[in-house]
């Protein structure tokens, strides 16, 4: 399933070539519906999102990245302790959940999926790297007529894969 899921990333994200990454969604599906089909793991719910932005069910995609946010919740109330999933993580799967909102045209909920994201970090002491990208879905909110000079075009920020094992929007760091 991860070797999948990390040749998505690359496609999807750093080559932004949809159609090789639709390649491995054909590969990875059956796998997530061996694997993942209860529903109950983080990792399973965060490549069906994936899966579901890669061939433009937003709808879909959301509902998974809400679930796979829940589910992270979730892990972090029973063990607080978890270096799995931090507040960093959690906070970047909210910065994901703007990115989906945003590219559904529903610009109000990916500012709340932000705003939550930045909340996050502030009371965790986690750094918010996404600070441009709330500038942005801010300015649009406003208009072009009353936008900044700092306006960057939408479609600047997207999904990077930090590490092995570790994706990320952002910068997401302790302080």
């Amino acid at each position: 399933m991860l070797y999948y899921y990390y040749k998505i990333l690359y496609w999807f994200y750093s080559r932004r070539n949809r159609s090789k990454a639709g390649k491995f969604c054909r590969s990875l599906e059956p796998v997530l519906k061996r694997v993942a089909n209860k529903h109950e793991a983080i990792k399973g719910e965060e490549c069906w999102s994936l899966l579901y932005e890669i061939r433009g069910n937003l709808d879909e995609a959301i509902s998974y990245r809400r679930s796979e946010i829940r589910l992270v919740k979730r892990l972090q109330r029973i063990a607080p302790k978890s270096k799995e999933y931090g507040p960093a993580d959690l906070a970047d799967r909210w910065i994901l959940l703007a990115m989906l909102y945003k590219e559904s045209n529903d610009l109000r909920q990916a500012m709340r999926a932000l705003k939550e994201a930045k909340r996050i970090c502030a009371e965790e002491r986690v750094k918010f790297g996404s600070a441009d990208l709330l500038a942005e879905y801010e300015a649009e909110l406003r208009g072009p007529a009353r936008a900044s000079g700092n306006y960057t075009p939408p479609g600047r920020h997207h999904y990077m894969a930090l590490a092995p094992g570790k994706a990320r929007c952002g910068l997401n760091e302790t302080i």
